[in-house]
């Protein structure tokens, strides 16, 4: 997120959680899958001490 590695990863449909931001602090989440392709790019504001983002297409 905003350019640094979360390490976290994904079963296919799941969910990530983002809670070492600030309420209120916009941040980028974007997917790379096992073959180096990324995914787009999704800006989201973070609303609670952890947020919760879908993404719901590559």
């Amino acid at each position: 997120m905003n350019g640094m590695n979360t390490g976290v990863y994904l079963d296919p449909m799941g969910v990530a959680q983002v809670g070492q931001y600030p309420c209120g602090q916009q941040v980028s989440v974007q997917i790379v899958d096992e073959f180096g392709q990324f995914s787009h790019i999704e800006v989201v504001t973070m609303v609670s001490p952890v947020t919760t983002l879908n993404f719901s297409w590559w």
